[in-house]
């Protein structure tokens, strides 16, 4: 068997990058999967803060929400689930980002529809 040092430079790169773009094109996840995530955080914001819903069981609806379409748009997009490492990894995709937006917008939306807002006298 031939050592790595004994074949041409240029063979021995050009295994290595094939090997290299193969193995991170099939681990990565669809930026779409992030992006529904987004949408719903967007569209549940303001669905929640227009029925000023409030409390801890909003915002484990919201991360059920957002974990079902994660999941829904990977096995539409076809995300191989164990290449990246599972259901859990889909579902930690973009998660931080989403809950943020979804806390700001309900939270605005429902301050602003209900009067929580309120003008100092002059």
């Amino acid at each position: 068997m031939a050592s790595p040092k004994s074949q041409p430079r240029s063979a021995a790169a050009g295994t290595t990058t094939t090997t290299k773009s193969a193995m991170t094109a099939s681990t990565k996840i669809h930026p779409f999967v992030t992006h529904s995530k987004l949408i719903t955080a967007v569209v549940a914001g303001l669905i929640f803060g227009w029925y000023n819903l409030q409390g801890g069981n909003t915002l484990v609806g919201y991360m059920s929400l957002a974990n079902f379409f994660g999941i829904l748009t990977a096995t539409f997009v076809g995300v191989d689930e164990e290449a990246v490492g599972g259901k859990y990894k889909i579902m930690l995709e973009g998660v931080m980002p989403s809950t943020a937006l979804f806390v700001l917008i309900w939270t605005a939306t429902s301050n602003l529809m209900h009067g929580a807002v309120t003008v100092a006298a002059v």
